[in-house]
């Protein structure tokens, strides 16, 4: 019983793959509209137990784990051709303006491209090389 009252309640997964769970039952004489609080008539909520368990990436291919070492590798190798790009478009526009003023036009570009274009990409292209086996 102990370990029902350390794990989380949470309402049950539309599909049984998403964790592995044990479903709350009738505990000390009282159904579960009971143990939930609902009037009567209505569908009583289902909760479950949920365990700790593996992330689903680890879980689909048997056990891997995301390589930091690659992926910054991987952005290095996707941000030093924008980067230059950005500054040879930038720089002549803003001839005479302060480093900081410029880099205060290059940054927010850059982080777009990467949070929106860049790293996506890169996820979803090299899921494989980035989740080596553990």
């Amino acid at each position: 019983m102990s370990a029902l009252r350390h794990a989380a309640l949470r309402p049950l997964a539309a599909s049984p793959v998403d964790a592995p769970t044990i479903v709350a039952g009738v505990q000390d004489g009282r159904t579960p509209t009971q143990q939930t609080g609902q009037a009567e008539g209505q569908p009583a909520a289902r909760l479950a137990v949920v365990a700790p368990s593996v992330p689903p990436v680890a879980a689909a291919e048997g056990g891997t784990r995301f390589s930091r070492l690659r992926f910054a590798s991987l952005v290095l190798a996707g941000v030093y051709p924008i980067i230059t790009t950005l500054l040879y478009v930038v720089l002549p526009l803003t001839d005479g303006w302060a480093t900081w003023q410029r880099t205060l036009v290059i940054a927010p570009i850059m982080v777009g491209i990467m949070v929106f274009g860049l790293i996506p990409t890169l996820q979803s292209r090299f899921r494989r090389f980035l989740n080596v086996p553990s």
